[in-house]
């Protein structure tokens, strides 16, 4: 399984960070460790790193969002292998990786995993404008793609077509190019009807 660790802070390496990801997944995974840079000549920009080695691959302005910034990074990945994008402030790793086999047993293209009080449940083949509701201003625990070239064909289409969600090239740009074709999608968390009471 190929890896995105979105981690803000520079506390941990990415062999550390790969150790952690594994350890909850499972299994081997290939992952990069992507933090912030926030420097005094521009805007924010990611750094990644990979594990083994540690080494600054490069980095990525960030203007324009987090999906031409993983997209840097998966482009070291080979394209048929599962793709997570992980949250590295997410409480517990391992319940949101124990998740996957049902994605893929539900034949899921994309799957989110949210954090949630109580048990939550999942949902598979939401609306897409409600999964949108859902998902504005809201960063899932992990992201799950079927396979990392699900990912880079539709980050690649969503950028050239300068699809923007509220500005930047998001995450909800990504869920509604999928959409356009047909991509089986499917979350964990929140009930959806609470969610959409509270807004």
């Amino acid at each position: 399984m190929n890896v995105v660790l979105l981690d803000p802070s520079d506390r941990q390496t990415a062999a550390d960070a790969a150790a952690r990801v594994e350890a909850a997944a499972g299994r081997s995974c290939r992952v990069c460790r992507m933090t912030r840079a926030l420097g005094s000549d521009g805007p924010p920009s990611w750094k990644l790193r990979f594990a083994p080695g540690d080494g600054l691959v490069r980095t990525r302005r960030e203007p324009d969002g987090l999906v031409p910034a993983v997209l840097l990074a998966v482009d070291e990945f080979a394209g048929e292998d599962e793709l997570a994008i992980v949250a590295a402030d997410a409480a517990q790793w391992s319940k949101h990786f124990q998740r996957i086999p049902q994605a893929l047993a539900s034949r899921l293209d994309v799957f989110l995993s949210f954090e949630a009080e109580g048990p939550g449940r999942f949902v598979v083949d939401p609306d897409v404008t409600t999964l949108l509701h859902l998902t504005n201003g809201l960063t899932p625990a992990l992201a799950w793609y079927r396979t990392t070239d699900l990912f880079v064909d539709a980050a690649k289409q969503v950028i050239r077509k300068d699809a923007r969600w509220n500005g930047q090239f998001s995450a909800d740009s990504l869920l509604r190019e999928l959409a356009l074709h047909d991509a089986r999608v499917g979350y964990h968390g929140r009930p959806m009807d609470d969610t959409l009471a509270a807004a």
